[in-house]
């Protein structure tokens, strides 16, 4: 028991001088900071005023060389309907 406890402090104490147990934060300011992706830019819907990110939208409109995204069918239906409004 006396040996498993002096195995245990030593390992303990290796770890604590080498600086094994540092905190990640500190670990990771002596790294470059990594690039974050770029966001996409959010377009509105323009029935329901809803946020609509083009870069996934799969509901989707042209009118006049212009794209229009929109949140569900139901939005897209009331554009092509009147889409001079």
């Amino acid at each position: 028991m006396r040996k498993l406890t002096a195995l245990i402090v030593l390992f303990l104490t290796i770890g604590l001088v080498c600086g094994c147990g540092e905190k990640k934060e500190e670990a990771a300011a002596d790294k470059p900071a990594e690039a974050k992706p770029a966001e996409t830019q959010m377009v509105k819907d323009v029935i329901c005023n809803m946020d609509v990110d083009p870069s996934t939208a799969t509901i989707i409109s042209e009118y006049e060389g212009k794209k229009y995204y929109f949140c569900s069918e139901q939005c897209k239906e009331e554009f092509e309907a009147n889409p001079v409004q």
